[in-house]
């Protein structure tokens, strides 16, 4: 900080002022900067300098500190059993004593090279290779050690790639194993848990890489591949006690005649409602309708419809086609709720009159879910309308008759395009009034919003129009 000092005060009071020096500082190296005839003056001062050297109004004062360097040390690193920095001394001169001191190297340390790092005079670095295993039985000389030497003994793991297993398919614990030698087929498969329920045991893989470091050129095979058949978890079928080697990548396919329960559900106005399970591939509505016991006395066979969930490829398909139809506007499509879940449409009464009609006995899936609604006689109607609303069901009423309950159409709408989404999920344009149900809403869309001419526009037509009369009349003249 600033001092505030007498005319008659030197330069050691002014660092006692300060608290003295710290303990990395160099005391030999203080610094004093003044401000003379217009220019800067240095001054050096040691110890006995500072004592009566005066200080005058202006001066700067600088201590460095000590340089990162060292004057007796050698370090040690790698795969040994007490790496770190050492005294050089008389103790420790060469690489021999440096090794021994540190414990010797470690049981996975690569011996037959180790590398030695010495500065130069420019403090450029310069490595020696060394044979350790020589060295530490006297067959090959010891090494002299020099100031800021530093010692490293490598793994043998750093000097060869990660050698690692793979198993994939049907094993509690799939993934990447580290290599293990003498490990057999049957003894990796138990590391990773053992086989599932699913796992097929007639038909588990290995392939194995090809590796010839001597081939001067490539040949047609791309891998080794060994099949194998198990029982009990022992190789049954294929060399038995087969020992994996490094990167082998094994296979435990899914049993083709295993398939676990799917389930569907049935709501509403049916007898035993609930969730049932499929019994085969070909599972069909008239299938669920048998099992739950048919229909109560308030059931609307008309209404039924059933839920579907969407795949995750229904629903990157649907996306898709989202896009295309709002050209790629993202903000249009993050306004729509694509959900989980889609209505199929479905003829209830006609699927349980033809059973196993490829035409109206539709074929489940699981996660189904069949409703059987009570009779609704309402009919909601929306979109272009001046009042969206539900109205009673009339019979035999036509379209004009419900668009006038909800105050008639608006001055965007499409009327001649207004359709109609029954109950069953079914969609169909109102041509007649056969085509209004029960419990059915009315949709009536809206006109494509057209856009308006703007002023610059009209101004860029006009001068367009000028000019091309400007052309013709040239030309006819």
């Amino acid at each position: 900080m600033y001092y505030e000092m007498k005319s008659t005060e030197s330069l050691s009071t002014l660092i006692n002022y300060a608290g003295g020096f710290t303990g990395d500082a160099f005391p030999d190296a203080v610094r004093l900067v003044r401000k003379s005839g217009g220019r800067y003056s240095v001054y050096n001062l040691d110890e006995f300098e500072r004592a009566s050297f005066q200080m005058a109004d202006g001066d700067s004062v600088f201590v460095d500190s000590v340089l990162n360097r060292y004057t007796n040390m050698v370090e040690v690193k790698g795969a040994i059993f007490r790496p770190g920095m050492y005294q050089m001394d008389g103790n420790i001169t060469s690489v021999r004593q440096l090794i021994e001191k540190a414990g010797g190297p470690t049981e996975d340390a690569f011996t037959d090279r180790i590398i030695l790092y010495r500065r130069k005079e420019d403090r450029s670095l310069k490595a020696l290779s060394i044979n350790l295993n020589g060295l530490m039985n006297h067959t090959v000389a010891d090494i002299a050690l020099n100031n800021e030497d530093v010692i490293y003994i490598p793994t043998l793991q750093e000097i060869k790639a990660k050698r690692v297993l793979e198993i994939k398919g049907e094993v509690l614990y799939p993934g990447e194993y580290d290599f293990i030698e003498n490990l057999t087929l049957e003894d990796f498969i138990l590391q990773a848990g053992g086989l599932t329920d699913a796992a097929s045991m007639v038909k588990v893989d290995v392939s194995r890489r090809i590796r010839n470091n001597q081939a001067t050129s490539s040949g047609n095979e791309v891998c080794k591949k060994y099949s194998f058949a198990l029982k009990d978890g022992f190789v049954v079928e294929g060399e038995p006690a087969f020992v994996l080697e490094p990167f082998d990548e094994v296979y435990v396919r899914r049993s083709p005649g295993y398939t676990e329960q799917e389930h569907v559900e049935v709501e509403g106005e049916v007898a035993f409602a609930g969730t049932y399970a499929l019994t085969k591939k070909t599972y069909r509505l008239s299938d669920l309708m048998k099992e739950c016991g048919g229909f109560n006395s308030d059931a609307y066979v008309a209404g039924a419809r059933l839920e579907r969930r969407l795949t995750p490829a229904e629903k990157v398909n649907q996306e898709s086609l989202l896009k295309i139809a709002t050209n790629g506007d993202s903000v249009d499509i993050k306004k729509l709720d694509l959900g989980d879940t889609r209505y199929v449409g479905i003829n209830l009464d006609k699927a349980i009159a033809n059973p196993g009609s490829e035409e109206w006995d539709l074929v489940l899936r699981d996660g189904d879910r069949l409703v059987i609604p009570q009779f609704n006689n309402t009919v909601s109607i929306s979109g272009e309308v001046m009042y969206p609303t539900t109205v009673t069901y009339k019979k035999g009423a036509k379209l004009s008759y419900y668009i006038n309950k909800s105050g008639g159409f608006s001055l965007t709408a499409k009327e001649k395009r207004a359709f109609v989404v029954h109950m069953n999920g079914t969609v169909s344009r109102v041509r007649s009034s056969k085509d209004i149900q029960p419990g059915c809403e009315i949709v009536v869309p809206a006109k494509s919003k057209r856009r308006r001419i703007t002023v610059g526009e009209i101004l860029s037509m006009g001068t367009m129009t000028a000019t091309l009369g400007t052309v013709i009349a040239t030309l006819l003249k």
